[in-house]
Parts: C-alpha cells; sequence; structure tokens
C-alpha cells in the first residue's frame, strides 16, 4: 500500500526549525491530523536521558492528544533522516507515521517512514499547501469502525429476513 503524508509548507518549516533551535540534541513533536493529512505540528521537548544520541515525548502530551495523533517527528542532527537500529527498537506505536529531519548537510532533509516491530517502510511526503494529487486517501479508524459496524448490520438484517421467509416445520403426528 502506498502512503502518502501531506504537510504544508508551514508543518515542514516548523519541523525544521525546531530540529535546527534544539541542535545538536534531537528535537522531537507530535504530528496530528486526519488520515494521512497533516493538520498541526506540537513542537514536544526531548526528555531522554540522553536528548544528543535518543528522543523522547512527553507520555503526558502524547495522552492529551492521542485521539489525534498520525505520527511523530524527531531530528538527526548529525546524520541523514533515515531510521537507525535506535529508532527500530524504540519505536513503540506501530501505527504512527515517523518523520525524520537529517540536518547533516546544509540543506536539512526530511523523510517519513512507518516503523512497525523493526520493520521499516517508506513513506512518501507531499509538502504542498494543495492536497496530492491520484492520491487514494486511507480511511480513518472512526470510518472503519463505521465500516464494519454498516457491514456486520446488513449481514444481520439479510439472516433476519432469511429465516423470516423460511416455511413453516412441519408437524410431526
Amino acid at each position: 500500500m502506498t502512503t502518502v503524508l501531506w504537510l504544508t509548507h508551514a508543518h515542514a518549516r516548523t519541523i525544521i526549525e525546531h530540529a535546527r533551535e534544539d541542535a545538536p540534541n534531537e528535537a522531537c513533536g507530535l504530528i496530528l491530523g486526519d488520515g494521512h493529512r497533516v493538520t498541526q505540528i506540537i513542537p514536544a521537548q526531548n526528555i531522554a536521558a540522553d536528548p544528543r544520541h535518543h528522543f523522547r515525548v512527553d507520555d503526558a502530551l502524547v495522552v492529551q492528544h492521542f485521539s489525534q495523533i498520525i505520527g511523530v517527528y524527531h531530528s538527526h542532527p548529525r546524520s541523514a533522516p533515515v531510521p537507525s537500529s535506535t529508532d527500530r527498537q524504540e519505536s513503540c506505536y506501530p501505527d504512527f507515521i515517523h518523520v525524520i529531519v537529517g540536518l547533516q548537510d546544509e540543506s536539512p532533509r526530511l523523510a517519513a517512514w512507518r516503523i512497525r516491530y523493526g520493520r521499516v517502510d517508506s513513506i512518501q511526503i507531499h509538502i504542498d499547501d494543495r492536497p496530492p494529487v491520484n492520491v487514494p486517501q486511507q480511511l480513518t479508524a472512526a470510518q472503519q469502525v463505521a465500516l464494519v459496524i454498516g457491514t456486520l448490520a446488513a449481514v444481520l438484517v439479510v439472516l433476519l429476513i432469511s429465516l423470516m421467509l423460511l416455511p413453516p416445520a412441519p408437524t410431526i403426528p
């Protein structure tokens, strides 16, 4: 499945500026959105014990915004925007998208990844104020639940109608 994360120019700028401000420490924050459309970037304080080599967003901030979080971001102040072995090991939300900003060159680079149980898959980033064109939209969690409930209700109605249309059982003398 191809996934596209849609960031506006302002969202990308917020992430990059935060990464530059916090260097040489890793910057981090939350990505809020709807499906794969980013609606808000929330810069966070890196509370990791070793913020030069690790990142950790405060759990209270994660809990506060959990229903809207589609991902997290962090920076690699001295390397490329590729998940490190530490990123793979410490990723604890398999459905979150991980945006990494690499500051190793003069020009910062953003890359997005899905990290599920150690497996890393690349996510395309669309940075523009207009939505991506011809990209299938993924259903939100609420839409998925509604689809499952609607399907189950339809199956139940068909079963009830089928049972009502059955002829009466013959009586045995």
